[in-house]
């Protein structure tokens, strides 16, 4: 989960999911030296293919910690709100 910024300066954008998308880029590897790596292949494994069944691992991992994950969401959109409004 990573904030974002938009244009429009009403808007708060959040962004969550997979380090380094779907795709190996730039943003594969951060320049804070924690690497995504090459993540192109995880959503074959998550959601099988016509050839591969699925072995879902994403799911399962926030199954089992929606608490933990929602209150992360909710402390990290709170800091983001606090700041948006303190800029006003």
């Amino acid at each position: 989960m990573s904030p974002g910024k938009t244009k429009d300066k009403n808007s708060i954008k959040m962004r969550v999911g997979i380090k380094g998308g779907a795709s190996y880029n730039q943003y594969s590897v951060s320049n804070a030296g924690l690497s995504g790596g090459d993540t192109r292949h995880w959503r074959f494994i998550e959601f099988g293919t016509s050839k591969i069944p699925a072995v879902p691992f994403m799911r399962p991992a926030l199954a089992n910690n929606v608490q933990l994950v929602i209150g992360r969401f909710t402390e990290s959109f709170m800091q983001q709100l606090d700041a948006a409004l303190a800029a006003l």
